[in-house]
């Protein structure tokens, strides 16, 4: 007997298979958020990350935990994530939160104080309320589409190059 055939006469097995798959993605998004509040040797110093305000022409330098967008210098600056290929750097995608994402975010910033915040609200802020794109795009897409996202955030190989890319962080 085959699996198809053992789930479908089994719905309980099926079942628990399905909600052990939730729990340990629900567990990951949880130590995602606890190692973004965690900080280096338990320095004070905040981690940095690259962001822009023009598409991923230009970056700078910023406090990583800022949930974008946020204001910079009177224009919306969003997160970029930077590559390096062939000792070229550029912008391979950018990310920023929903409202509702930010919100969520502060909710669990706030939990996490307190201890472990809960799953569903972790899941809620880092899948249902970021959105990414790659440079040049219009379209914003949601984190939870993962069939769409998912490649947006590996790194692109630019026109011409033939090294891999790699994602460098800020000094």
């Amino acid at each position: 007997m085959g699996i198809r055939e053992t789930l479908n006469t089994r719905p309980k097995l099926a079942g628990g298979i399905a909600a052990g798959c939730a729990a340990v993605a629900v567990l990951l998004a949880v130590a995602h958020v606890m190692d973004l509040r965690a900080s280096p040797l338990g320095s004070a110093k905040p981690e940095r990350a690259f962001f822009t305000v023009d598409d991923g022409k230009t970056w700078f330098v910023d406090d990583a935990a800022k949930l974008a967008p946020f204001d910079h210098d009177g224009q919306q600056a969003v997160r970029a994530y930077v590559c390096e290929c062939d000792g070229r750097q550029f912008v391979n995608h950018l990310e920023r939160y929903t409202d509702a994402g930010k919100k969520a975010m502060a909710k669990v910033r706030e939990a996490a104080k307190k201890g472990p915040p809960p799953g569903m609200l972790v899941f809620v802020a880092q899948q249902g309320g970021r959105e990414v794109k790659r440079p040049g795009e219009t379209k914003w897409v949601p984190a939870s589409n993962t069939a769409v996202a998912r490649p947006l955030a590996m790194p692109k190989r630019p026109e011409g190059a033939s090294g891999e890319p790699h994602f460098i962080f800020p000094p």
